[in-house]
C-alpha cells in the first residue's frame, strides 16, 4: 500500500494545493488556503457553521500519518506544505437520534 495523504497536488503554474476536509460525516475536496485564516473561513462557508460558533481544526502531517492536532497558525507558513488531511470540529454537533424498526426516535432523558 502507498502512503496515505489528502493533499493532492497539481501540475500548475499556481502550485495550487488541495486538500481533503472532514467535517461529521462530509468529506470536500478544497483548494488549501495561503494562509490559517482562510481555511478557518472557508471551512466555515463550505459547512455552514456560524461565525459566532466555536469551530477548531485538527490536522493530519505527512510524517505523523494516524495522528491528529492542532496547529499554531503563526507555524502555517512552516507546516502548510506537509499537511495531509484537516478534520474540523464544532462543539454543538449533535448526530442525528437513532429510530428503533417503529420509526420512533429513542432518547437518553430517562
Amino acid at each position: 500500500m502507498g502512503n496515505h495523504s489528502s493533499v493532492l497536488d497539481v501540475n500548475t503554474s499556481d502550485d495550487i494545493q488541495f486538500i481533503l476536509i472532514y467535517y461529521n460525516s462530509r468529506r470536500t475536496l478544497m483548494r488549501l488556503p495561503e494562509d490559517y485564516e482562510g481555511l478557518v473561513d472557508a471551512c466555515r462557508r463550505l459547512f455552514l457553521i456560524p461565525p459566532e460558533e466555536e469551530l477548531w481544526l485538527n490536522f493530519e502531517l505527512d510524517r505523523i500519518v494516524g495522528e491528529h492536532m492542532e496547529i499554531d497558525p503563526q507555524i502555517w507558513s512552516n507546516v502548510r506544505s506537509t499537511i495531509t488531511g484537516a478534520w474540523v470540529h464544532t462543539p454543538y454537533y449533535q448526530p442525528r437520534p437513532s429510530r428503533d424498526d417503529s420509526g420512533a426516535t429513542s432518547s437518553n432523558n430517562g
